[in-house]
């Protein structure tokens, strides 16, 4: 029944989310008509316009270890009421969906004690792609005020720029995109 609810939940979101333009644009994963290639020829093609332009290209790859587990549930909450826009009654149906859980070990005819948790999403659920999609939203801010570009696929991402040989700021421009993201994601995951 669980599963049931949760793949209702999903579609009803989808609808409002692509009809309010809510999800990120340069995100492929978790997307209908999108995959690893939508990633990998969007920024094949923006290099190799670089390389015609004469221009010298910086690719960053970052993989985040274990995302869908180290989603904080507080921030997860406030994205939902304030970037996304739910109403009351959603927001508390995630809320509960979201921290009203629990794990416990077994082994054998032994069980542990149940422990709630604080973290992550849900695995094997269709909501927690989602869920984490719009957990990453503000990052695409951030990488959009540093002018880079960059795409995402599931919880792998994509930067790179493209500059003059001779560009002498690049270099600072980037490092200072770098400490605003690693402040990011430091505030954001645990």
């Amino acid at each position: 029944m669980s599963k049931i609810l949760e793949k209702v939940v999903f579609n009803q979101l989808n609808i409002f989310f692509n009809e309010n333009s809510i999800l990120e644009k340069f995100q492929s994963g978790f997307k209908s008509n999108h995959s690893t290639e939508t990633a990998l020829t969007k920024i094949v093609n923006d290099l190799r316009l670089s390389v015609a332009a004469n221009k010298v290209s910086v690719l960053i790859l970052l993989d985040l270890s274990a995302a869908f587990d180290t989603i904080d549930h507080s921030i997860l909450i406030n994205r939902l009421e304030n970037w996304v826009g739910l109403s009351e009654c959603g927001v508390n149906w995630f809320r509960t969906y979201i921290t009203e859980r629990q794990f416990f070990i077994s082994f054998g005819d032994h069980m542990s004690e149940k422990y709630d948790v604080s973290f992550g999403v849900a695995q094997g659920s269709c909501l927690g792609p989602l869920l984490f999609s719009l957990y990453m939203l503000p990052l695409g801010n951030i990488i959009r005020d540093h002018n880079v570009n960059f795409h995402s696929y599931a919880d792998d991402t994509q930067l790179y720029i493209s500059v003059e040989p001779n560009d002498a700021n690049a270099l600072y421009s980037l490092t200072t995109f770098l400490s605003a993201i690693n402040q990011w994601m430091s505030n954001n995951f645990f």
